[in-house]
């Protein structure tokens, strides 16, 4: 673990005093795993730069005092717009950044409004459609019915494949139910152990399944368990109308 030692600071003070010259400039954010105070030897020091106007650059990626550093660059209008976007959806992932953020430095209160709206976002429920919730479950059963055909076959590539496809799917059906939201895997171990300990244990059980056979054995334990989280197998006839956005049709 990477302590916020004198070197970071440097760098910070660095950054920082760079970017408030410019008029342009409305906050200056540390984010990413050193402003979460869990920077390993693996991390960078990234940045968030608010403006008024759009810059040449959007990235940035640089060395100081021996430390990649990373800056990213958004107009406020752009980041207004994300976190808009972002309130109740289940990507957030401008929310989650800025909610963990560290402000350095702001030219006015902008800056400080930003967080506070990422920090509601990500307690806001997430929201979803009847007819988003139908189609996940058609998903899974449509994608565990490709990867039976995948492991009969031994073909282990396009198992797999089939495989994250579903797992994605289910996690997303998953948090969605509970009105949660994705965020970085070593994040959402922790959600998905918290809403669903019995989905997490058959996820483990997948991952460390010794043969293909006990891998789709694996996967179709997944689907029965989210299956029966979402309220029972699909109706037997079921449509969706072409623009009908939340409403669902289906007949026994």
């Amino acid at each position: 673990m990477i302590k916020f030692n004198d070197t970071i600071s440097s760098i910070i003070d660095k950054v920082v005093t760079q970017q408030r010259v410019s008029k342009n400039v409305i906050g200056v954010f540390l984010i990413g795993s050193v402003a979460r105070g869990q920077a390993d030897k693996y991390s960078d020091v990234d940045f968030l730069v608010v403006q008024r106007h759009r810059s040449p650059d959007l990235r940035q990626q640089l060395q100081i005092d021996g430390y990649p550093v990373e800056i990213l660059y958004n107009t406020i209008d752009e980041v207004e717009r994300y976190l808009l976007e972002e309130h109740g959806a289940l990507h957030r992932n401008t929310s989650g950044m800025l909610a963990d953020a560290r402000l350095l430095y702001q030219a006015d209160d902008r800056a400080q409004e930003l967080q506070t709206k990422a920090l509601a976002n990500v307690v806001s429920t997430t929201r979803f459609t009847e007819t988003e919730m139908l189609m996940h479950r058609y998903s899974l059963v449509d994608f565990l019915t490709d990867a039976h055909r995948e492991a009969d076959a031994h073909n282990i590539i396009a198992f797999h494949l089939n495989a994250q496809l579903l797992i994605q799917n289910a996690i997303e059906v998953l948090l969605k139910n509970h009105g949660a939201y994705l965020q970085q895997p070593n994040r959402l171990v922790t959600v998905l152990q918290d809403i669903d300990s019995a989905f997490s244990q058959l996820l483990s059980e997948f991952y460390g399944a010794r043969d293909l056979r006990a891998a789709d054995a694996g996967l179709a334990k997944i689907v029965l368990h989210v299956t029966r989280q979402l309220g029972g197998n699909l109706p037997g006839a079921w449509h969706v109308a072409r623009g009908a956005g939340d409403e669902l049709a289906a007949a026994a």
